[in-house]
């Protein structure tokens, strides 16, 4: 919650002293002080005096307002940060059940950018674009404020509710997974909020368009008075002209902005308070990935636990029926790692349910262990699929949330959820492993080796999981040596685990 201010866009907290500085703080745009740039555009901004000597007369009509114009940054910010706080005032948020808080969401962000509608005409009609630098910096965290705001209910509190109702899908195709009706809410709302995400993304580019003409349009009005002076002012009038030039509003920043808006090669990225609208998509998919793997966690839950790791019994042989020890040559994988395995196999089945679910395509980079170079690849691999199914893929457009391959948007979620897994399996359950009997750990060599094939299956290699496939897997001989060998580096730490639970020290 902001806390409230009192907001006057003719008032400053700033003291009389600093005001009769400010109309000196010049910054000369000529250089040296700049680098040369191209003559297109190395003018974004002209000095419009030749000499202090020309000062005009209306220049005493204007220098009052001069101290509140250089101040317009803070201004529009504290304006802003008030309209946010009435905006919250009379927000519904803890009424509404958490079903509606997407919808909510979306409202709330018309309200916002109906807010922001309104800045650039006040940067133009009180600072004639000498303040764009502040009125980029106070609509980023003006829409930064909000989102985060929204962001911090979610990481806060579980979206769950009692009144959500059973999702339908429960009782179908999917019925036979183990996912309670409460379960497949919590899906449904967390994709909900991520396609509200989308939606707010999509109206941010969409200001950020019209935020871009009319900084454009500042920039061509300060190329026009340096090139012709005599016959284009930036104000009103000569002498405010003047009086803007001079002041600290005429910086190095100014001109960096303006020059970056006319060199359209390169346009301002990301859009506005992008980074807060990734990581309130974030939030949503940590949510979502969460309850999915619920399931799978809760199968681990006495794997560390188990009684086979201490067991004394020859792995190798097994008691037939007449009490011979018959020879064995691969052990099972136990049940709980059986259970593990055929809930990861059923993900694909979860999302060709929602591959058509625009949400889940949605902020890909902020997925957990889903690098740009892993959606590349998943692109290619798509496009090396059979022909027949070759008018789905895009590869080249997987950067673009409205037109990103489905196969890709699976395939970057199943990446993600089976590092997800892994990375708890490997640094939260095997490591509280007690002690490792030569039964129990080729027992949990079996283990490993399955469910290191079954993760293969969604294009997922996790290295933690193969060092510790391969040093549980290690006879003492080769263990101690290994370990030997790594004590005059630095001793990998899955290594050092295995060695304690193993007894090779």
């Amino acid at each position: 919650m902001l806390p409230p201010k009192s907001i006057s866009t003719f008032s400053s907290d700033k003291p009389q002293s600093h005001r009769r500085r400010s109309s000196r703080m010049s910054i000369s745009l000529r250089p040296p002080q700049l680098r040369p740039q191209p003559a297109a555009v190395a003018s974004s901004i002209k000095p419009v005096t030749d000499s202090i000597d020309s000062m005009e007369w209306d220049q005493e009509v204007f220098q009052p307002f001069l101290d509140f114009q250089v101040d317009y940054g803070s201004l529009e910010r504290r304006f802003l940060e008030q309209s946010l706080l009435n905006i919250i005032t009379s927000d519904t948020r803890e009424k509404v059940q958490a079903v509606d808080r997407p919808r909510l969401f979306r409202e709330r962000a018309i309200d916002i950018f109906g807010v922001a509608e309104g800045s650039m005409g006040r940067c133009r009609a009180f600072t004639h674009g000498y303040g764009a630098v502040g009125l980029v910096q106070a609509l980023d965290g003006f829409f930064q404020s909000f989102v985060d705001m929204w962001t911090a209910d979610i990481q806060a509190e579980p979206y769950s509710s009692s009144a959500l109702v059973k999702n339908a899908i429960s009782d179908g195709e999917l019925s036979d997974l183990d996912y309670t009706a409460q379960d497949w809410s919590d899906i449904q709302l967390s994709l909900h909020l991520l396609a509200s995400g989308k939606s707010v993304f999509d109206r941010m580019i969409t200001f950020e368009a019209k935020l871009r003409t009319y900084l454009s349009q500042v920039a061509s009005q300060f190329r026009l008075a340096f090139s012709d002076p005599s016959n284009f002012l930036i104000a009103a009038t000569k002498g405010e002209s003047q009086l803007l030039e001079q002041s600290s509003l005429n910086s190095a920043e100014l001109h960096s902005l303006l020059l970056s808006i006319e060199n359209e090669s390169n346009p301002r990225e990301p859009p506005f308070s992008a980074k807060a609208l990734f990581t309130f998509a974030q939030a949503c998919q940590m949510s979502t990935t969460k309850t999915i793997l619920s399931p799978l966690r809760n199968h681990l839950a006495g794997y560390a636990s188990s009684a086979s790791w201490r067991s004394n019994v020859d792995p190798s042989l097994v008691t037939s029926s007449n009490d011979l020890r018959v020879p064995t040559f691969s052990l099972s994988p136990s049940d709980t790692i059986q259970r593990v395995a055929e809930g990861l196999l059923n993900l694909p089945r979860l999302f060709e349910v929602y591959a058509d679910d625009d949400a889940l395509a949605f902020s890909l980079q902020t997925l957990p262990y889903v690098e740009i170079e892993i959606l590349q690849n998943l692109s290619d691999q798509t496009q090396d699929l059979p022909n027949q199914q070759s008018h789905r893929r895009r590869p080249s457009s997987y950067m673009k949330p409205n037109v990103i391959d489905a196969e890709v948007v699976s395939s970057a979620w199943l990446v993600s959820l089976g590092h997800t897994f892994l990375e708890y399996l490997t640094t939260e359950i095997l490591p509280a492993i007690p002690s490792l009997s030569i039964a129990g750990a080729a027992q949990l060599s079996s283990d490993l080796e399955y469910l290191s094939n079954i993760v293969r299956a969604l294009n997922v290699e996790h290295s933690a999981l193969e060092k510790w496939k391969s040093y549980v897997g290690m006879d003492a001989a080769d263990g101690i040596k290994t370990l030997n060998e790594s004590i005059s580096s630095s001793v990998d730490p899955v290594l050092e685990r295995v060695a304690k639970l193993r007894g090779w020290r």
